[in-house]
């Protein structure tokens, strides 16, 4: 046969294949089964290792701890433009002329707040974003560490706008907490006194704190090291620092207790944590939380009698926010506004105030007499 008729041998497959068909799949099925030998032979190890290869999602209390900081940087950084369209770009106009205007941003944030707190709506249909209302006090509290010029006013605005932040922040935390634990009006039960455990209602209001605030104590923290700042350079008196320490340390307390852990049911809450059993009861609390709770009580009391000659007139509404800035605004004139905005002020005004802070100014070729709001930003993105 010659070279070109040769025919080529047929490819041989293996006899396992011509003989069984089935022979495949069951290759197939030892392969498998070689594999799974090598892999941990517990279900959960196995689950365990597959999930360590996974990427980590955020947990729903991260994204809501980054979504309130937005928003908290968002109100921070208005308060910031607005001072800063309140400073003079070139000229110096003194320690006083700053003040008016951080007074002037500060008394804006709180007239939106009060806007927030206002009861004045169809609650039903409307209801107060009490959350909300915490996050603005929070930006202020943060742009009030920016401004170093408004409490070296000699007169009574400066203490009376202090007065105003605190009774912000009581009607804020009076209306999220319970009303056990910061009994601020007349006739409120107290904890300890009127009531001796925690009601269902009242353990609802605090998990809901825990779980729509994150960083609940860390922004209370954070007010009362500013108020201790004003206090330890005895500028000026403030009290809401000593009420934010009473919340700060009964939320301590009630976690410690595993009263609030995010974990634990409303069902299984119990004193001795031995039995699981109903809340119908009341859920008992130490004896420190309700010694707090007295001493908030005693404070609020002890503060809405004052003496005028030798009468005793009670003024409840003392600590009522939305009266007090109407009474704020009676007393000053203006509350909040525009009038030491130099962008959207006049050539003509602008020079009026000139000369009447120029003089006021006590700038050196090396040194600046006072520090504005500003110059602490500038600070900082260096």
């Amino acid at each position: 046969m010659t070279r070109g008729n040769r025919r080529k041998a047929p490819l041989l497959l293996p006899s396992a294949t011509i003989r069984d068909p089935l022979a495949k799949r069951k290759q197939r099925t030892t392969n498998e089964k070689k594999v799974e030998n090598l892999m941990p032979t517990n279900k959960s190890s196995r689950i365990q290792s597959t999930q360590e290869h996974q990427p980590l999602l955020p947990s729903t209390r991260h994204i809501l701890y980054e979504k309130q900081k937005q928003l908290h940087d968002y109100f921070r950084d208005v308060a910031i433009r607005e001072a800063i369209n309140r400073v003079p770009q070139f000229e110096c106009f003194g320690v006083e002329f700053l003040a008016l205007g951080e007074i002037e941003v500060i008394e804006n944030s709180l007239k939106a707040i009060s806007v927030i707190l206002s009861m004045n709506y169809d609650l039903e249909k409307y209801p107060i974003d009490f959350v909300h209302a915490f996050i603005r006090l929070k930006a202020l509290n943060t742009f009030l560490r920016l401004c170093d010029n408004f409490y070296m006013l000699e007169n009574d605005r400066c203490s009376t706008l202090i007065q105003l932040i605190a009774k912000a922040w009581f009607n804020c935390l009076y209306y999220m907490l319970p009303t056990c634990l910061f009994p601020m009006k007349y006739g409120d039960p107290i904890l300890g006194l009127t009531q001796n455990k925690l009601k269902q209602s009242d353990i609802e209001k605090l998990e809901y704190i825990d779980e729509n605030i994150p960083d609940f104590v860390q922004t209370l923290q954070f007010a009362v090291d500013y108020d201790d700042k004003l206090t330890s350079e005895c500028r000026r008196f403030s009290h809401y620092s000593v009420l934010l320490r009473y919340v700060i340390m009964i939320w301590k307390a009630l976690k410690d207790g595993n009263i609030i852990d995010g974990q634990t049911p409303l069902s299984s809450l119990t004193s001795d944590q031995s039995q699981p059993s109903s809340i119908s009861d009341g859920v008992p609390v130490s004896e420190t939380i309700k010694l707090l709770a007295i001493s908030i009580s005693t404070f609020f009391s002890s503060s809405l009698i004052r003496v005028e000659q030798n009468i005793c007139l009670n003024i409840r509404e003392h600590f009522d926010f939305i009266y007090a800035c109407r009474l704020y605004e009676e007393k000053y004139g203006w509350f909040g506004g525009i009038s030491y905005d130099l962008t959207k002020m006049s050539e003509y005004k602008r020079e009026q105030l000139y000369c009447e802070y120029r003089t006021k100014c006590f700038c050196s070729l090396l040194r600046k007499c006072s520090k504005s709001v500003k110059d602490f930003v500038t600070e900082y993105l260096i």
